[in-house]
Order: structure tokens, then C-alpha cells, then sequence
């Protein structure tokens, strides 16, 4: 048997060296079912090279298993939409509580007597409660200098369901010829609705009565004066005319 040399033990132990290494690179699949369905799977780690965040089934960050991008916009802030419509007031409440009472609206019916005339008077009243109720009502007319001419008294105004809206309407008489008055109507709920305490409520409006009988006094004036101007001036070119035939 022919004697081996050192040269000889110098390369079985590089070989060696370099067998170790070999097998230091190899790992082991970590679970069974990333191979085929019966091969050993063998995966080698190639030095330097990265892993891509977010790419394969173990990355960080977003991955395929259905992570979520993070957006600039807080997810509580909303979004550019239509300006929602305004509200439309409540019919009930208001500084005297479920009553509620509408403006005051008058117009005059003339009469051939000059002492009378008359206002005739409207007004709506609402029942904002859940209690039926009769309001009462005063109409009053007053001219210009404040006197009262006309007053209805107080009067008993219909029963109001909840909900619903009242008429109440009053004849005032003896305007005359005041050629502006002025109606007045005070509605009084019960003392308590719905547990508010309740106050009458006040409604004013100014009304233009037309005085006929001044307007044709007027006139008649007006028309008498002029037939005095036309009769002066025809006897006047008539003296003229007398005193140049003589």
C-alpha cells in the first residue's frame, strides 16, 4: 500500500471543512405543507439579500392577508356631502309654552250711514298641548288718539283639539269716518296647559277705513269751485262783450 503524504491530510481536511459548510447551509422546511404533496421541501438562505416588507405570507407591515393601507384622512372626519336641510320650526312651545296665536288681520266694510262702518277681525289660534281647550277673546277698536269706539266684551271662542287650529272672527262696529283705526285682540288660555303656566296673549294691527264722507265732500267742493270759476268767467266775457257794443 502505497504511503499517503501531509499534502495528502491537507485536502481531506478542506474537504471536510467545506462538507460542514455545505450542510450548515441547509435548513429544513418549517411545516409540511409548503412542498409538494409527498417531496421534502428545501429552501436555501442566500446572504445579503432581503426580504421586500409586505411581500409573501410572512412579512410585516401590508400583507396578503387582508391588511388594511393606513389613510391620511382620520376615519371620523367626513366626507364632502349635501348641506342638510334646515329643520322647520316646532308649531308648539314658544314663550308661552303649547299656545300658539297668529297675527291679527282686519278689513273694513264701508256703510251708507256715516256713523257706522265696520272692522271685521280674524284671528288664528293654535293648541300646541294634548289638552282640548276653549280660549277666550276680546276685540277692541280704538282710534287715533287712543279711545276705544268699538269693544266686542269677552267671548268664548270654540273648542280646539290637540293639534288643531282655530278661527275666531269678530264684528266691530261704529268706525265712522276715522280714516285709521286700530284692532286689538287679547286671547286668554286656561290658567295651566300641560303644565305651563299660561298668560293672554295680545295682537295689534293698524286698518285704513276709507272716509267716504269727507272724500265726497271733497268732491262736491271741488266741483263747486270750479262751476263758480266757469260762471265768473262767462260773466265776466259778457260784461266785456255789453260794454264794447256800446
Amino acid at each position: 500500500m502505497r504511503k499517503r503524504g501531509p499534502g495528502f491530510a491537507l485536502v481531506v481536511g478542506l474537504g471536510f471543512l467545506l462538507a460542514v459548510g455545505g450542510l450548515g447551509g441547509v435548513s429544513a422546511p418549517a411545516s409540511a405543507d409548503q412542498g409538494d404533496g409527498g417531496g421534502i421541501g428545501i429552501s436555501v438562505d442566500i446572504p445579503g439579500a432581503t426580504p421586500t416588507p409586505g411581500v409573501g405570507d410572512g412579512g410585516s407591515g401590508a400583507s396578503s392577508g387582508g391588511g388594511s393601507t393606513p389613510s391620511d384622512t382620520p376615519s371620523d372626519v367626513a366626507g364632502t356631502g349635501p348641506t342638510p336641510t334646515p329643520t322647520a320650526p316646532a308649531t308648539t312651545g314658544g314663550s308661552n309654552g303649547p299656545l300658539n296665536v297668529g297675527g291679527l288681520s282686519a278689513r273694513f266694510v264701508p256703510d251708507l250711514n256715516p256713523g257706522h262702518g265696520t272692522i271685521v277681525a280674524t284671528i288664528a289660534v293654535h293648541n300646541g298641548s294634548s289638552t282640548a281647550f276653549a280660549p277666550k277673546a276680546r276685540f277692541t277698536l280704538t282710534n287715533s288718539f287712543g279711545t276705544t269706539i268699538a269693544d266686542s266684551g269677552l267671548i268664548a271662542g270654540p273648542t280646539i283639539q290637540p293639534g288643531k287650529t282655530a278661527q275666531l272672527t269678530q264684528r266691530l262696529d261704529g268706525v265712522g269716518q276715522w280714516t285709521f283705526v286700530t284692532a286689538h285682540a287679547t286671547i286668554t288660555p286656561p290658567a295651566v296647559l300641560d303644565g305651563h303656566t299660561m298668560k293672554p296673549v295680545l295682537r295689534d294691527t293698524l286698518v285704513f277705513a276709507f272716509p267716504w264722507v269727507g272724500a265726497v265732500s271733497i268732491v262736491l267742493m271741488a266741483g263747486a269751485a270750479a262751476i263758480i270759476v266757469v260762471v265768473r268767467s262767462s260773466l265776466g266775457l259778457g260784461l266785456v262783450a255789453a260794454g264794447a257794443g256800446a
